[in-house]
C-alpha cells in the first residue's frame, strides 16, 4: 500500500528524498522477509562458480569403469540438482596418474581422488596437497596378508615357481610392491621371476575361493577380506593360514591443488565430507567400498612411504 502511494505521487518529493525512501522501503521489505540484501551479493561474489574433481579410475579396486561412470552420473546430476543447486560441479575420470597429473599442469582439475602410492611416486609434479582419506573399515589404514593352504608348511620360499594371485587395481600394485620388498629383503628375484605366475584378479573374495578350492598355490589379499570370508564360511578359516602379515597402510587420499581458490576449496571439502548425510552420497561411498571419509593425517602415510623407499633401495642394490 505505501509503495502504491508514493508511486501515485511522486511529485511531492524531490527526486533524491524520493530515492532515498524507496532504498530503504526496499531495505525495509528485505529485512522483514529474513534476506540481507548487502549479504547476497558479498555471499554470491565469495561463491565459486563451478569446481572440478578428478578421480584415478585405479583408485578404486573392484570397481569396473562402467559402475563408476554411473556413480559420476548420479553424484553430479541428482545430488547436485538435490542439495547443491546455486553450484556447478563436474568430474574427469583418469585412466591413470600421468594423464591426472597432465591435467593438473593444465589447470583442469581443482582436487584429484587417487592412491597413496601414485600420490607418494608422483610427489614433486603432482601439486596437490592431502586433506582427506577414503577408510574401506573403522580405520583409514589396510593390511594384507600372504595366505597359502595349511597343508603348505613351509616359508615364503618354498612358493618358488609356484603360482600367486593379487587383487588388480591400486590395492593389488601395493600388494605386490609389498611381496617385491619381502622377496628382496631374502636376497630372492622379484615375484615375476621367482612364481611361476602372478595372475591379478578383479575382487580379493575370488582370489580367496580359487586358492580354497586348489586352483592357486597362495594369494594375497586384504585382512579384513579374508576375515569377512571366514565368517561367511568358517571353512575357509579352517583350510587356509595366515603366512604373512603387511604393516598398515593409507590406501588413498583426496588432495586440492596447491593454489586454488580458498573459496572452492572450503566447498570441495565441504561437498566430500556430507556425502556420508544423504542417500546420493551413501550409494556412491557403498559402491567405492568407503565406510567413511575422515581428515589426512600426514603421519598415516609414514609405512607406505618407507616401503616404497625401501623396495627402491633394494630394487637398484639387486641389479
Amino acid at each position: 500500500m505505501i509503495s502504491i502511494i508514493l508511486a501515485m505521487k511522486p511529485i511531492r518529493y524531490n527526486k533524491c528524498r524520493a530515492i532515498t525512501i524507496f532504498f530503504l522501503l526496499w531495505m525495509g521489505l528485505h529485512l522483514l522477509s529474513g534476506a540481507n540484501p548487502c549479504q547476497s551479493s558479498e555471499t554470491e561474489a565469495r561463491r565459486p562458480k563451478s569446481f572440478v574433481v578428478g578421480y584415478v579410475i585405479d583408485s578404486f579396486s573392484g570397481v569396473s569403469l562402467e559402475d563408476t561412470k554411473l556413480a559420476v552420473k548420479l553424484i553430479f546430476e541428482t545430488r547436485f540438482k538435490n542439495k547443491y543447486p546455486h553450484y556447478s560441479g563436474s568430474v574427469i575420470l583418469f585412466p591413470d596418474m600421468h594423464s591426472a597429473v597432465e591435467a593438473i599442469k593444465r589447470k583442469e582439475i581443482h582436487s584429484l581422488g587417487a592412491m597413496t602410492l601414485d600420490y607418494l611416486i608422483t610427489k614433486e609434479e603432482n601439486n596437490l596437497r592431502p586433506v582427506r582419506n577414503a577408510n574401506l573399515g573403522d580405520s583409514a589404514m589396510t593390511q594384507f596378508v600372504i595366505l597359502v593352504r595349511k597343508s603348505h608348511t613351509g616359508s615364503l620360499e618354498a612358493l618358488r615357481n609356484k603360482e600367486i594371485l593379487i587383487e588388480s587395481g591400486g590395492h593389488g600394485s601395493v600388494a605386490a610392491i609389498w611381496l617385491d620388498t619381502l622377496l628382496l629383503e631374502r636376497s630372492l628375484p622379484e615375484s615375476k621371476l621367482f612364481f611361476q605366475s602372478t595372475d591379478r584378479v578383479d575382487k580379493g573374495s575370488l582370489a580367496v575361493l580359487k586358492l580354497f578350492f586348489g586352483t592357486a598355490d597362495a594369494c594375497i589379499i586384504q585382512m579384513n577380506t579374508f576375515n569377512v570370508m571366514k565368517e561367511l564360511n568358517p571353512q575357509i578359516g579352517a583350510d587356509l593360514r595366515v603366512l604373512l602379515t603387511s604393516p598398515e597402510f593409507l590406501m588413498g587420499i583426496f588432495g586440492v591443488v596447491k593454489g586454488i581458490d580458498k573459496n572452492t576449496e572450503a566447498f570441495i571439502l565441504k561437498f566430500v565430507d556430507e556425502l556420508s548425510m544423504d542417500e546420493q552420497g551413501v550409494q556412491l561411498l557403498t559402491m567405492f567400498r568407503v565406510k567413511q571419509i575422515s581428515e589426512f593425517k600426514p603421519e598415516s602415510m609414514k609405512s607406505i612411504e618407507t616401503l616404497y623407499q625401501k623396495y627402491m633401495t633394494l630394487k637398484a642394490a639387486s641389479r
